[in-house]
């Protein structure tokens, strides 16, 4: 080979070679602005075993059957504030109609979280107040409703029994469900309480004259006056230790299926920004429907905690 050749040959190496560091170079820089994939509704419904219909056709709820306006069933349909936002929950994860959802019945407090451990239920809308110590034992969404405990007394004893005071005295019988806010919050105050295994019983018990009073979140207590109107009157009377205090209900998830918080999380805080852009939602119309004319005030609302930033795929999403 002659030198010329020699040398046009080095040329062409060194052009490959330029090129080929070139392109090199410039490989972790098409990776940088390469966006990131983000994790989907439908990733999140393959992770909490709900994508295969076959295996999982229909959504359990567990949901009260005894409490006027948050839980019941009239004419053998489940009705109420919890139903009434469960089924857009269920339908927003492609559970749409009630032939798609299985209601298990919640008779007690006790239930709520023992359904979730054992499996009877995937999720639970019964009136579930989010505490450090129920954290322990089950996963929550929310908050989807800012409440607070209250004391609902039999309407005779207007102007009589109306302090923390009076509700300590021995003259008068309190009522409470077992294994409630409430009960812990009598006991911190040092009130005596009959624990039963629902608040409809303690009712039951104060128009028969047994119970004087019963202490349990004001959604309940505004279903009770709902149902009796003129027997109850709701005390303006917070329990909690803090006048501040609030109690915030949340759905009830199990520990073992994280994915499933995040999907409800996350339909949870879409109802929440579409409400707070104006629009119209299935929580508004759940609230007016069931709790508007008996609550008193309109409550607070908050967006749930900890909701991830999904990519919501499906366009025939029930509206928020």
């Amino acid at each position: 080979m002659t030198v010329s050749g020699l040398s046009r040959h080095r040329s062409l190496f060194t052009s490959v070679a330029v090129v080929l560091a070139l392109v090199l170079a410039a490989l972790p820089s098409c990776e940088r602005v390469q966006p990131q994939r983000r994790t989907s509704v439908h990733d999140k419904l393959v992770e909490a075993g709900l994508a295969d219909r076959a295996k999982h056709p229909r959504l359990r709820i567990g949901v009260y059957v005894n409490q006027p306006l948050m839980g019941y069933v009239d004419g053998g349909v489940n009705r109420g504030f919890d139903p009434d936002l469960a089924r857009y929950v269920a339908g927003s994860l492609g559970f749409v109609g009630n032939d798609n959802i299985e209601w298990v019945a919640i008779n007690n407090t006790r239930d709520r979280i023992q359904y979730l451990q054992n499996g009877r239920a995937d999720l639970i809308f019964a009136s579930f107040s989010i505490t450090k110590e129920r954290q322990e034992q089950v996963l929550f969404s929310g908050p989807y409703f800012i409440t607070d405990q209250r004391v609902m007394i039999r309407n005779p004893l207007r102007g009589k029994l109306s302090t923390i005071e009076d509700m300590q005295s021995d003259a008068y019988k309190v009522c409470t469900s077992a294994g409630s806010t409430s009960e812990r919050l009598l006991l911190q105050r040092n009130i005596h309480a009959t624990p039963l295994d629902t608040v409809r019983a303690c009712v039951d018990g104060m128009r028969e004259g047994r119970f004087d009073a019963v202490s349990t979140d004001r959604t309940i207590l505004a279903g009770f006056t709902s149902l009796y109107p003129g027997q109850f009157t709701i005390l303006d009377l917070n329990l909690a230790l803090s006048d501040a205090a609030t109690e915030q209900l949340g759905v009830g998830v199990a520990k073992s299926n994280p994915a499933l918080r995040d999907l409800v999380s996350f339909f949870l805080k879409k109802s929440y920004l579409a409400q707070e852009a104006g629009d119209t939602t299935a929580w508004q119309i759940a609230y007016n429907s069931n709790l508007g004319p008996w609550y008193g005030y309109p409550p607070a609302r908050q967006p749930p905690l900890d909701a991830p930033d999904l990519v919501d795929f499906d366009d025939m999403a029930p509206t928020p």
